[in-house]
């Protein structure tokens, strides 16, 4: 069987002939590992998932290692993206430097305001923008002093609620802006000297409490509540897990018993992640809680509010049940080996196995091409079309292969129709008898004027009989053809007579004998054979009798030929025994068109009538030659061989095959060869029947294909989008809709864009997207999206991006703006450079190609001329002979 190489994988490939006739040995040397390309001239990338070797064609990797992106992964991220598929964001860096592209670790330390972990995401959410209101003002202590950056504990720098009998309650709202997952709050009360009675116990009972507006929240909005026994630090901080905009600091209590509740705070921070984030860094997204609720910014979890979907495993919300799997864990595992649990991405079986073998791998979810019932258990018909049927009923889908109807494609054709739907008529099948149901093959041969398989050609000018075996005789007037049914002709050329004109009546009335060929010898012994009674021999006896003497020892006697020592002599030696001892014979050798016995009388007579003594111990039916001890072959339709010489004067019947061992004149039947069937074993098998086995020497049909092929015969490729053994397996998503190799199942060309995985099956992941999968999101889809698995496209962008695939950074200032280019018009740039040696290689070799042009040109000319120069020579030595 060949094999497609890609010469791009090539280092070296060596032929060596092993003779005439004889083939080739070929010796390939791919590229190592860690190399690709042309001539293997290029070194992979060293960052390839888990040092993964890269394509030996392209270079290309199926994944990348944290910090890399590309389909080779040679481009580390853009700056201000770092990890897996540089899908992170990096951090809060000192000064605007760009974080590690790898780790995200922000080498300088943070920005001010930023929490000092590695990666700077944990946010000091309030800044110089950041606004607060107090429920009541104290003299000139606005509520402003709270959110200025100052931390100084003096009554000078803090703010300061109103006191007044009617005061009932004392609070600080701090506006973040918008929406935060909260982590933590701090806040410094007054502590200068001489207050810090009043202060630290007017915080006593306080409450922390979140909201989404600028009402009040109720008590049950509190993430904090003193409980009010313990005096308190001026520097207060409490973790506060919530979703909110507003921090509120409320206190409802009189501790000191003063006037009325007070609160006097000098500085407040509020400590979180942007929403849909959590964890020590920020760096974890919350997935999957339901009606898209912020998780726990410590630890992801959706307790109070559960999982989008319930396939999803509580309380992070993260993780699939067991038997689902899928993005969202929608999906439930099917027939899976065992009721084990499917793998949790794609839902693949693949190294478990499926529970019945007729699931479809790896999903296990139908049944694959072929199969059907309740558990995939049952063979769909092998005369269905495409092989394929109803996963439940069974029924054939697209119609039934040739030679078949039904629901179920298992009936064959009516008598006398073949092929798709038995619409075809047979042809001139011998003697009315059927045609194959399947390809209109006429298994007896052809009626007699018709050739070829389907019987549906007539004999072309100059031949006649069954299978247009026999030869005109050429004697038909005006040249026409003879009838192609018996070689008859409608009338004969001076010299000739006979039906077929094949008598040849020109010789001199002195010479004239009785000349019969083959078939009147026939008829002759017919007629005898056939009297039914002694009365008839005797008349018939009667009616051909020669006047003695005219026939003698003495008579002058010829044969057109002779058979062994089968003397014309015995014919007129008065020995009237008609064993084949006592006879004359011709010979049979195949280039004999005629056989005749001449008589010469020595004169002129009237003759009256002519009496035959012809053999009459032939052997049984089914026997022939010496002492009738051999066994007649496999004639057409059973009929009897010749006695003599065993030939099969109809043909063989199919599957068999006449061959003359050139020994004794007599033809020895053989089964067909394999490779071979048909009548005559004229037709040649596929060559595609399943482990080389031989077609079956009658119909050339195949037990079962050779993966990649279809039809009984076995000799037509899989339909497109199907491979593999009975074509059951659909192909990939390949690239550009190609079809796959149809053995198997491998995409040419690659994938299509959205897939990847060596068939094409598997989904591009979360921040991947392209052709094979090959470039990486630009990761700034709103609210964290992955893009499009196809184009890279996003629903819609964060702020201060644009562009279908976010990929443009708007907010740099119009002076600054440059064009950035895609990942792609890198690519082409990459390539471009790559290309440059190519191209001189190309120039290198054209100009070799151009010298070799001039030198065969100039070869041709110089053959040309010694041509006319030969011609020249010869000419000289005609002439000097002359």
């Amino acid at each position: 069987m060949s094999e497609i190489i890609n010469i791009a994988v090539l280092r070296r490939m060596s032929v060596w002939p092993l003779g005439m006739g004889k083939g080739v040995v070929v010796v390939v040397v791919t590229c190592n590992d860690g190399e690709y390309g042309i001539n293997c001239r290029f070194d992979c990338s060293r960052h390839c998932l888990n040092d993964e070797v890269c394509n030996k064609i392209d270079g290309s990797c199926r994944s990348c290692a944290d910090g890399y992106t590309g389909i080779k992964c040679n481009t580390e991220c853009d700056a201000g993206k770092y990890g897996k598929a540089c899908f992170e964001n990096c951090g809060a860096c000192l000064n605007s430097t760009v974080c590690n592209h790898i780790t995200g670790d922000c080498e300088l330390g943070c920005e001010p305001g930023w929490q000092n972990t590695a990666q700077c995401k944990t946010a000091q959410l309030v800044n110089s923008n950041t606004k607060a209101v107090s429920s009541t003002t104290y003299a000139n202590y606005a509520a402003s002093r709270t959110v200025d950056g100052n931390t100084d504990q003096n009554a000078s720098s803090c703010s300061h609620t109103g006191v007044r009998r009617d005061i009932t309650e004392a609070w600080l709202r701090i506006d973040l802006g918008t929406v935060y997952s909260v982590k933590s709050v701090k806040f410094w009360y007054r502590g200068d000297r001489g207050s810090a009675y009043y202060n630290t116990l007017r915080l006593l009972g306080y409450s922390l409490r979140m909201s989404n507006d600028t009402t009040v929240p109720p008590p049950e909005s509190s993430c904090y509540n003193d409980p009010g026994n313990v005096t308190l630090p001026t520097i207060v901080e409490e973790d506060c897990e919530r979703t909110a905009r507003y921090i509120w600091i409320y206190q409802s209590n009189n501790p000191v018993n003063h006037f009325c509740p007070i609160l006097a705070i000098c500085e407040v921070q509020v400590f979180g992640c942007e929403t849909g984030h959590y964890g020590e860094d920020c760096s974890k997204k919350c997935d999957h809680c339901e009606n898209n609720a912020t998780c726990g910014i410590q630890n992801g979890e959706c307790d109070d509010n559960g999982c989008a979907s319930p396939g999803h495993q509580p309380p992070l919300c993260k993780e699939c049940y067991t038997g689902y799997y899928g993005e969202d864990c929608s999906k439930k595992c099917d027939h899976c080996k065992n009721n084990a649990s499917c793998e949790k991405q794609y839902g693949e079986c693949d190294i478990i196995g499926c529970a019945y073998s007729g699931y479809q791998p790896p999903l296990c979810k139908g049944c694959i091409l072929g199969m059907y019932g309740l558990h995939c258990e049952k063979n769909c018909s092998r005369y269905c079309r495409f092989v394929d049927c109803d996963r439940k009923t069974g029924t054939c889908l697209d119609g039934c292969k040739s030679g078949y109807i039904g629901s179920f494609c298992n009936q064959t054709c009516l008598n006398g129709k073949y092929g798709q739907n038995c619409r075809e008529i047979c042809g001139h099948c011998y003697n009315n008898s059927d045609c194959y149901h399947g390809n209109g093959t006429c298994l007896e041969g052809c009626d007699p004027g018709y050739w070829n398989h389907e019987c549906k050609t007539p004999c072309s000018d100059g031949r006649y009989g069954q299978n247009c075996q026999y030869t005109c005789s050429g004697n038909c007037v005006n040249g026409e053809a003879c009838d192609k049914t018996n070689g008859s002709c409608r009338f004969c050329v001076d010299g000739f007579q006979g039906s077929k004109c094949d008598r040849d009546i020109r010789q001199s009335p002195t010479d004239l004998t009785k000349e019969m060929d083959i078939d009147h010898l026939k008829m002759e012994r017919m007629m005898l054979e056939n009297q039914k009674t002694e009365k008839d021999i005797k008349r018939l006896e009667a009616e051909t009798e020669v006047l003695p003497p005219f026939v003698n020892k003495q008579t002058v006697v010829n044969i057109s030929s002779t058979y062994s020592d089968y003397s014309v002599s015995r014919a007129v030696d008065g020995n009237l025994d008609q064993s084949v001892s006592s006879c004359s014979h011709t010979s049979n050798f195949g280039s004999i068109k005629k056989a005749w016995l001449r008589i010469d009388l020595g004169r002129v007579y009237s003759v009256k009538s002519v009496k035959i003594w012809y053999r009459d111990d032939t052997c049984e039916t089914g026997k022939y030659g010496k002492g009738c001890s051999q066994k007649c072959g496999a004639c057409l339709k059973s009929t009897a061989c010749n006695h003599i010489t065993g030939d099969c004067e109809l043909g063989c019947e199919p599957g068999w095959q006449k061959t003359d061992t050139c020994r004794t004149g007599s033809l020895l039947f053989i089964a067909c060869l394999n490779g071979t069937f048909g009548l005559n074993c004229q037709y040649n098998c596929s060559g595609n029947c399943l482990d080389e086995e031989p077609c079956n020497s009658t119909d050339g049909t195949c037990t079962s294909c050779s993966p990649g092929w279809d039809t009984v015969w076995c000799n037509k490729t899989c339909d497109a989008a199907w491979y593999g053994a009975g074509c059951k397996f659909q192909c990939g998503h390949c690239f550009g809709e190609d079809n796959c190799h149809h053995v198997n199942g491998s995409c040419l060309f690659g994938c299509q864009k959205g897939f990847t995985g060596d068939l094409c099956f598997n989904p591009c992941s979360a921040g991947r997207y392209g052709q094979n999968c090959g470039y990486t999101c630009s990761g700034n889809c709103e609210n964290g999206e992955a893009c499009d698995k196809t184009n890279g496209s996003c629903r819609s962008c964060t702020d201060g991006f644009e562009g279908i695939k976010c990929d443009r950074d708007i907010r740099q200032s119009p002076t600054d703006f440059k064009k950035k280019m895609d990942l792609e018009d890198l690519k082409i740039e990459k390539l471009m450079l790559e290309n440059k040696k190519t191209q001189k290689e190309i120039q290198r070799l054209e100009a070799e190609t151009e010298v070799l042009r001039v030198r065969k040109n100039v070869l041709l000319r110089l053959q040309g001329i010694l041509s006319e120069l030969s011609k020249v020579v010869v000419q000289l030595l005609n002439d000097k002979k002359e």
